[in-house]
């Protein structure tokens, strides 16, 4: 099963878990289904498609509401990049043989990044991994790749 808004005149009527049956009956009673399930933002009902994004109607928002979508978002993201971080450095760690004095070091500078992105602290976790590649070049091009999802993430953010 996989999670789908149900659009009807460029409006989030529902978001629904359907089947693949369910998604082809829905999709022939409905003017769009658009398959959410990997959004980092989830859209919700009453939320507008605007080309080909699905955007929040800030119209209808408090900005509190707003705030929350922001941040459910941003820890959405951030547990995402900082679990795919963690795997390939541990990778990298053994393949690059590193001892355990080794492997705690890159782990102690690294940890305070972790909590930033797991805490919705994006901006804070990007200047951090920033940082860190000088004192880790083996690990640059998985430095690289956590500082560009989390920039492409922000630089997109509602």
């Amino acid at each position: 099963m996989r999670k789908y808004a149900v659009v009807n005149n460029n409006v989030v009527v529902s978001v629904e878990l359907l089947d693949e049956s369910q998604y082809r009956e829905k999709a022939k009673a409905s003017q769009l289904v658009i398959d959410i399930h990997d959004l980092a933002v989830e859209p919700q009902v009453g939320w507008v498609l605007d080309g080909n994004e699905l955007k929040v109607a800030l119209q209808d928002v408090s900005a509190e509401q707003l705030e929350d979508i922001r941040m459910r978002a941003r820890f959405k993201v951030g547990n995402r990049v900082c679990d795919e971080a963690v795997i390939m450095i541990s990778g990298r760690n053994k393949t690059l043989g590193k001892n355990s004095a080794q492997v705690n070091q890159i782990i102690s500078t690294f940890m305070p990044i972790e909590q930033a992105m797991r805490k919705c602290a994006l901006p804070t976790a990007l200047g951090g991994i920033n940082l860190m590649r000088a004192g880790f070049p083996e690990y640059e091009d998985i430095f690289e790749y956590v500082a560009s999802e989390l920039s492409n993430y922000l630089n997109s953010e509602v």
